[in-house]
C-alpha cells in the first residue's frame, strides 16, 4: 500500500495504463492519452472511480489510524514564506510620489495655454 491513498484519476490510470503502454510510447505520452480519456468520460463512470477512491481512503484510515508526519527540516523552514501570492500581481491604483509632484507642478497650466498652442500650431503648419 502506498504512503497515501490515491485519487480517482490515478485509480483510472492504474486500470487503463496497460491498454495504452507500448514500447514506442513514452510515459508522458501515455499519461496524456489517459488524461484525455479521463476528461471525456461521462460523470457516471467517473463516479465509479470516485467511489473506489473513497473506499481506498477508508481502508487507509483504518490501517493507519495515527499517520506519521515529518518534522520540518531547518533548511525547509523558510521555503514557503517567500512564495509570491496572487495579491502581489494586482495593479497599483495609487499614483506614485513622482507623478504627484509633476501633476502639482503643472497645475498652473490652464486650458487657455492649450487653446493658444492649438491656434499657434494651426497657423504655423509645417
Amino acid at each position: 500500500m502506498s504512503s497515501k491513498p490515491i485519487c480517482s484519476f490515478l485509480i483510472f490510470c492504474e486500470e487503463n495504463r496497460p491498454l495504452h503502454k507500448r514500447p514506442d510510447r513514452g510515459n508522458s505520452e501515455v499519461t496524456s492519452i489517459l488524461g484525455a480519456e479521463w476528461r471525456s468520460l461521462d460523470q457516471e463512470t467517473k463516479d465509479q472511480y470516485i467511489k473506489k477512491a473513497v473506499l481506498r481512503k477508508q481502508l487507509y484510515n483504518k490501517t493507519h489510524p495515527y499517520p506519521q508526519t515529518r518534522e520540518v527540516r531547518p533548511e525547509d523552514k523558510y521555503k514557503m514564506s517567500f512564495k509570491i501570492t496572487k495579491n502581489t500581481s494586482t495593479p497599483v491604483t495609487k499614483p506614485r510620489k513622482r507623478q504627484q509632484q509633476v501633476s502639482n507642478h503643472l497645475s498652473f497650466v490652464d486650458n487657455s495655454f492649450y487653446v493658444y498652442l492649438e491656434s499657434w500650431l494651426s497657423s504655423n503648419k509645417c
